[in-house]
């Protein structure tokens, strides 16, 4: 049978494997220094055809981090609303937003250009409030559980304690980005204190 047009021997259609290129680039070289030439070559394709799929850089980089995004938040989803209690929910949803992944698939360095690049373009600061909405969607759903099953008994709604996780797991990365002294100390008993789970006793607390 004949291959779809536009994919490679994986079934991995040419628009991922560019898209997939730019988010490395963009990680490796920073939101101001990816090129389409060098992502052309990345993704193992002509720079006429990144320019055919998506026009100009600033085409890209937009495509770019909708992708990573969409990637993120699917796997946010997944795991909130997925098999598990609440409490191994959460345990979940936290350990893969401080996951080290690719950055095909959204790699803190990523996600830190996007960021940089959200505080001047109105446009993909938009689309970061829109990703930033959907953890805290998902957050919220595995505290809604936990609150009703009584695994949690936070001093908050589920929205503030979800937005209160989200803040922590940005500043956690950033701190450990930076190779900051304790950047990952006593996460988990951070996480408790907004959590404040019903049926399990607390991490102790680090020096």
């Amino acid at each position: 049978m004949a291959r779809p047009r536009g994919t490679d021997a994986s079934g991995t259609t040419t628009r991922t494997r560019i898209l997939a290129a730019a988010m490395r680039q963009i990680a490796e070289r920073g939101y101001a220094g990816m090129r389409l030439a060098d992502v052309a070559v990345d993704a193992g394709v002509s720079l006429g055809l990144v320019q055919h799929y998506f026009g100009t850089r600033t085409g890209l980089l937009q495509a770019a981090f909708e992708a990573g995004t969409e990637v993120n938040l699917r796997r946010a989803r997944e795991i909130a609303h997925g098999p598990g209690t609440p409490s191994e929910r959460l345990t979940g949803l936290i350990r893969w937003g401080c996951a080290d992944i690719d950055a095909a698939d959204g790699s803190w360095e990523f996600w830190f250009e996007f960021w940089l690049a959200a505080l001047r373009e109105p446009e993909l600061s938009l689309r970061n409030r829109a990703g930033d909405q959907g953890w805290q969607d998902a957050f919220r759903t595995v505290l809604s559980d936990g609150i009703a099953d009584g695994s949690f008994a936070p001093d908050g709604t589920p929205a503030q304690v979800a937005a209160k996780l989200v803040t922590l797991l940005d500043g956690t990365m950033l701190r450990r980005m930076l190779g900051s002294q304790g950047a990952d100390d006593d996460l988990d008993w951070a996480v408790a204190q907004f959590v404040r789970p019903a049926v399990m006793s607390l991490p102790p607390r680090g020096d």
